[in-house]
């Protein structure tokens, strides 16, 4: 990566929260070839980036923006095999997932990852064994959530929604069921987590769509929402959000 280049060679803009309107656009070069954007994390005075592509400018697909002046850092967690969609950032580390994941600067790792967020480095303690895909990534003090299709980690039943320990990668006593379909958005919210997504069910009860449980224990928040979507809630993949 040349941190030289504006933005690294990528194009995307800034808005007002309350107006909508434009504050600030970081261009890539005049006629290059910019990487399609994936996903943006805001952590600090940082932009954490997932990319679908390496370029001849970026040979990472995970980057590192200065926010105040467009720049790249010199994080570089190195080449990613594989093709991985989601991305969340917590105070210590970055965590990928999704699509298809095999590995990160030359180690194999599982379906879902975590990498010091000052360093890049794969943090060795972060293995999983999930029989199916990761959708959503969320992220809270210790703990990491992830959603997708899958039933299991490690064998054990973890139907829709799994949450991990960011240290030890050691599974959580914190199982809801969610299934007839797939969780594709997760967040956080004090004691309560959020859960959007194509399921019909949560711990046994018809709950389209959306959901809120608590976080201890993984009971289905009554009443939340009021009223159900009439159809799946996906996931805005590159937009976020930072208070004024």
């Amino acid at each position: 990566n040349d941190p030289s280049i504006p933005n690294g060679g990528f194009d995307f803009a800034a808005f007002d929260l309350a107006t909508g309107a434009l504050t600030s656009r970081y261009p890539g070069p005049a006629g290059a070839v910019l990487p399609r954007i994936r996903r943006l994390e805001l952590n600090g005075g940082d932009l954490f980036m997932l990319n679908e592509q390496v370029t001849a400018v970026h040979h990472s697909q995970l980057l590192r923006m200065d926010e105040a002046t467009g720049l790249l850092t010199a994080w570089d967690p190195g080449a990613v095999d594989g093709s991985p969609e989601m991305m969340a950032v917590g105070a210590t580390n970055v965590v990928i997932g999704g699509g298809v994941l095999y590995g990160v600067n030359g180690m194999t790792t599982a379906k879902l990852v975590a990498l010091d967020a000052t360093t890049g480095e794969v943090l060795q303690s972060m293995k999983n064994w999930i029989n199916g895909n990761v959708l959503s990534i969320a992220i809270s003090g210790d703990t990491i959530y992830a959603g997708g299709d899958f039933t299991q980690n490690y064998g054990v039943s973890r139907p829709g929604v799994l949450a991990e320990d960011r240290i030890t990668g050691a599974s959580l006593a914190w199982i809801p069921s969610v299934t007839g379909g797939a969780t594709f958005s997760l967040a956080v919210d004090g004691g309560r987590i959020h859960a959007g997504g194509s399921f019909t069910t949560v711990n046994g009860s018809a709950v389209p769509y959306l959901a809120t449980l608590d976080r201890s224990p993984a009971a289905l928040v009554p009443g939340s929402p009021a009223a159900a979507p009439n159809s799946a809630v996906l996931l805005a993949r590159t937009v976020r959000i930072r208070a004024a």
